[in-house]
């Protein structure tokens, strides 16, 4: 889909592989995708903590998506924050802040269905997970 959004309303030339997401990502770190779209279908989730970490927390990490000390200081202050409350606010100004810088380009979001059996009467997973999540939250007959 967007692929072909591309094609018909920005004039390029599009080919959309598709491929193991291990073997990609191992791609990824190397010069072998520099220069391409990479879009992975189960990245959504309703606490970003664990990528933001991995993207812009770690100085080590060799994926890192940036060198600067206060962006360092300013993730791992927003990851410090554990009531849900105040965390929404410190990630949405951390969010901000990686958009205004252009680090990540976030191009769409499809949502995940989950089945569910005739037992379940209700169930109502988090917005934003990949995973099968409040399972806590499942009522049953």
């Amino acid at each position: 889909m967007a692929a072909e959004f591309w094609r018909r309303e920005l004039g390029l030339d599009v080919e959309v592989k598709v491929g193991d997401e291990t073997a990609l990502k191992q791609q990824r770190r190397t010069e072998e995708l520099h220069g391409q779209m990479f879009w992975e279908d189960s990245e959504a989730r309703k606490d970003a903590g664990s990528s933001i970490l991995s993207s812009y927390g770690l100085p080590e990490n060799d994926v890192r998506r940036h060198d600067n000390p206060e962006l360092f200081q300013l993730v791992n202050k927003t990851l410090a924050v554990t009531d849900p409350a105040d965390r929404n606010a410190a990630f949405n100004n951390l969010y901000l802040r990686l958009r205004d810088e252009s680090f990540h380009l976030g191009i769409g979001y499809l949502n995940i269905p989950w089945a569910v059996g005739p037992r379940v009467v209700a169930w109502q997973p988090w917005p934003m997970s990949f995973y099968p999540s409040n399972l806590h939250g499942i009522t049953l007959k």
